[in-house]
C-alpha cells in the first residue's frame, strides 16, 4: 500500500509541475498505473492479513476508509484512460479532481491506520 501511495502521489507531482516536459504524460501514466497496481496487490495482503489474525473484515474506520480509496484509485485511471477515448472536457475535470480526492483520502486512510496500529 505504500509503494501504491508513493508512485500515486509523484503521479500527481509530475502531472502538477512537469507539465511543459515532453516525457510528462508517458511518466505520469506508468507511475499511476504501477501505483494502481501497487493498490490492488496492498488491497490482497490487507485481505489475506485480516483473514489469518482475526478474520473480521470491516470493523472500523480505517478498513472503510480503504475500501473507498481502493475505489477511487480505480476510478482515477480508469477515468484517465476515458478521457483520450471521449474527448469531453468534463472527464478531463473529473480526472483531475478525482486524483486530488484520491490522494487525500489515502492520507487520511493512513493516519486511520497508523492511529489503530497505536503509532498516532
Amino acid at each position: 500500500m505504500v509503494t501504491g501511495f508513493v508512485l500515486m502521489a509523484a503521479a500527481v507531482a509530475v502531472a502538477m509541475l512537469m507539465r511543459k516536459k515532453r516525457w510528462w504524460l508517458k511518466t505520469h501514466r506508468m507511475l499511476g498505473g504501477i501505483g494502481t497496481l501497487s493498490g490492488i496487490l496492498g488491497l490482497g495482503a490487507a485481505i489475506g492479513m485480516v483473514a489469518i489474525s482475526t478474520g473480521q473484515h470491516f470493523r472500523g474506520p480505517h478498513a472503510y476508509l480503504g475500501a473507498m480509496t481502493i475505489l477511487a484509485v480505480v476510478l482515477t485511471p480508469t477515468l484517465g484512460f476515458l478521457q483520450f477515448r471521449i474527448r469531453k472536457k468534463q472527464i478531463r475535470i473529473v480526472h483531475r479532481w478525482s486524483g486530488r480526492i484520491t490522494i487525500i483520502l489515502a492520507v487520511v486512510t493512513i493516519a486511520a491506520g497508523l492511529r489503530l496500529a497505536g503509532i498516532l
